[in-house]
């Protein structure tokens, strides 16, 4: 049984790394503390402008050849429970939206300047380094490569006729690894595995 919820974990991951960035220090000063950065699609008025993450799964497949991996949090403490590696890589998506063009634009080149230049930039380091954080769902996002989506303009989501929403989009390719219990696919914590570098039936290394 294959666990799904990797795609959740890596969404808030990346939900949380934004979200400070608009914060008191955000160059827009009109803009600090007003953008809603979050999972679903902004219904209500007072959640724009905002960043929506979505992610669009390309691949899973199971690390498999030969290595066994375990649970030591489960089982009797001797007899630990065997887990299974996934690998993925897909593609994770930030769409803006805002209720007038200005905002749009300054947006799109807020999250740009993040994704380009937060590696070297102190405004921008901590997005970097938190996207990157492990826990449930080790990922390692292509930083390098930016994937615009295009300007699109539509309706507003409430009943309104005189209001138009502006949006844009850009993405990045990310790959990364999840452990799930086979029984269940139930996702595990990264720093609750022990990997051991030999195949089931040879003799221990002396270290373990």
């Amino acid at each position: 049984m294959i666990n799904t919820d990797y795609k959740i974990g890596l969404k808030r991951e990346v939900v949380t790394a934004l979200k400070p960035m608009f914060g008191d220090a955000f160059e827009y000063t009109d803009l600090r503390n007003r953008v809603f950065v979050g999972l679903e699609y902004p219904m209500e008025p007072v959640q724009y402008p905002a960043i929506y993450i979505t992610f669009r799964e390309e691949e899973l497949r199971n690390a498999g050849l030969g290595h066994l991996e375990y649970d030591y949090t489960t089982g009797d403490g001797i007899y630990p429970n065997v887990i299974k590696r996934w690998i993925f890589n897909g593609q994770i998506n930030f769409n803006i939206i805002a209720l007038n063009p200005l905002d749009r634009d300054r947006l799109s080149s807020a999250l740009v300047n993040m994704i380009a230049f937060g590696e070297y930039s102190p405004e921008f380091k901590n997005f970097w380094t938190e996207i990157r954080d492990q826990d449930y769902v080790a990922m390692a996002p292509l930083m390098d490569r930016i994937i615009p989506g295009g300007e699109q303009i539509g309706a507003v989501p409430w009943e309104s006729e005189d209001e138009l929403q502006f949006g844009n989009s850009y993405s990045i390719k990310v790959f990364g690894e999840f452990w799930s219990k086979p029984e269940s696919g139930e996702l595990i914590m990264i720093d609750q595995i022990d990997l051991y570098p030999y195949r089931e039936g040879e003799q221990e290394p002396p270290w373990v």
